[in-house]
């Protein structure tokens, strides 16, 4: 019956593109399927990927062998190639670090965002269930609208200028390392990380404090957030006084904001500095959910 289903709806083509109107996209409908498939209506198109998916013989789908996960893929693939819309999916493949060799990761597909031709991956199911790639949960996509810069700076203050100086929004310093010399206890524990995540450019994942019972010594681990702002420069400056932190000597990442496409440019002009150690790309992911999920 499975088998029957798919072969049908595979021969379902209707010419005329209907206007992508509808919550859900019926499995099938190769119009209302193809006039969803933007960047802004992409998530309708989730229901129907799901169906055919669903349709997809068990002894492929319920397995999670490399083999399977390949055959799932290709045939998602081939299913989206089969609409007259010039969808270009194609099967994904990435290095399995604990097997050493290349394996198929994914499905992902070509859709337009305004004059931007976007590569959208499928985003497959919640991976801590048995079967994961047996549906999906919408898409996504990488865009570079940052990069990455490492320097031969080890304090802080010197970051900031160099921030100053350069004219870019900053997303993060990372990786910050600073030891207090305030009584090691838990007492002043509490009190500088509720302090510190207090911070509005501080995130709470972004700040580890604790004891080392070896030193005995508190250790404060952070990111600082949008650190372009000489306000938030300034309040960090008093806050290592505050606390007493003294920055552990090392090279911090700082990410900036860039327009996207202008990455090549900013990296040639960055890397012309001569306490710049690299300069790399630097990408966000977008999801797009499926709607009311």
């Amino acid at each position: 019956m499975k088998v029957f289903k798919n072969t049908v709806i595979m021969l379902v083509v209707i010419a005329a593109l209907s206007a992508c109107d509808k919550s859900e996209i019926v499995y099938g409908g190769e119009g209302e399927f193809c006039s969803c498939f933007n960047l802004e209506d992409i998530n309708k198109t989730v229901p129907a990927v799901n169906e055919f998916l669903a349709g997809l013989p068990d002894n492929i789908t319920l397995k999670t062998d490399d083999k399977s996960k390949e055959q799932i893929f290709k045939s998602l693939a081939e299913w989206l190639n089969s609409f007259n819309c010039n969808i270009y999916a194609t099967v994904t493949n990435g290095t399995d670090m604990s097997i050493g060799r290349i394996t198929a990761t994914g499905v992902s597909v070509l859709v337009k965002d305004n004059e931007t031709v976007r590569e959208l991956n499928v985003k497959f199911f919640d991976f801590s269930k048995p079967y994961p790639y047996s549906q999906i949960t919408g898409y996504y996509y990488n865009k570079q609208d940052a990069i990455y810069v490492k320097t031969t700076f080890t304090k802080i203050d010197q970051r900031f200028d160099f921030i100053n100086s350069i004219g870019l929004d900053v997303r993060s310093i990372n990786s910050g390392s600073y030891i207090s010399s305030m009584p090691a206890d838990s007492a002043n524990l509490e009190y500088i990380e509720n302090n510190l995540k207090a911070k509005p450019y501080i995130r709470d994942t972004g700040v580890t404090v604790y004891l080392d019972f070896r030193s005995p010594e508190i250790m404060v681990f952070v990111n600082l957030h949008d650190m372009h702002n000489r306000e938030y420069q300034a309040d960090w400056l008093e806050t290592m006084k505050d606390f007493k932190l003294v920055e552990r000597e090392s090279e911090r990442a700082i990410i900036f904001y860039i327009p996207e496409g202008t990455g090549k440019q900013w990296e040639n002009k960055i890397m012309k500095y001569d306490f710049v150690r690299q300069a790399a790309p630097y990408y966000t992911q977008y999801d797009i959910a499926l709607i009311n999920q």
